[in-house]
């Protein structure tokens, strides 16, 4: 029965992480659409050094939605999920650190105390931090979709050296 339980924490704990990202996914698809729609109702109105877009004038958040999807597609309501899901590992990421550094802990001594939770937990939001933020600056800035589109042309071009040409 013992070995059944322990068995049975690091399953749960292995799949944890798995289950943060399904839930993190979920959440991004479900509001993705309403970010989209609020941030276009936020920008009515500004002016923008690029020619190309056309000023929106909305009457609410149900005219935004409708004009979105009658002139640019349901799929607009979408635009910029991507870097939204890669972000969805920032929690994960943390988790698994924490969950580390506290069994490494653990095996050392038989509780911790709030200044190891409070240490382990700033340590792995630094490490989560630090390996997603990238991809949020990219993501902020509006390069994400440029760079993505720039991987894709270079990773399946035919180059010289492979005989192609």
């Amino acid at each position: 029965q013992t070995k059944w339980l322990r068995l049975r924490k690091q399953q749960t704990w292995s799949a944890l992480p798995s289950v943060e990202c399904s839930w993190g996914v979920v959440n991004v698809l479900l509001t993705t659409p309403l970010w989209v729609v609020n941030t276009r109702l936020k920008l009515q109105g500004a002016k923008f050094r690029n020619e190309d877009i056309v000023p929106t004038n909305y009457k609410g958040i149900i005219d935004a939605f409708h004009q979105i999807i009658r002139d640019e597609g349901a799929l607009a309501l979408w635009n910029g999920t991507f870097p939204s899901l890669l972000l969805v590992f920032n929690p994960a990421i943390h988790f698994i650190f924490y969950e580390g550094f506290k069994r490494k802990l653990l095996k050392k001594q038989t509780q911790l105390t709030s200044l190891d939770a409070f240490v382990m937990g700033a340590v792995a939001k630094a490490v989560a931090t630090t390996l997603t933020y990238p991809l949020s600056l990219l993501s902020g800035n509006g390069l994400f979709p440029k760079l993505w589109q720039h991987f894709l042309q270079t990773a399946f071009q035919t180059s010289p050296r492979n005989g192609d040409g």
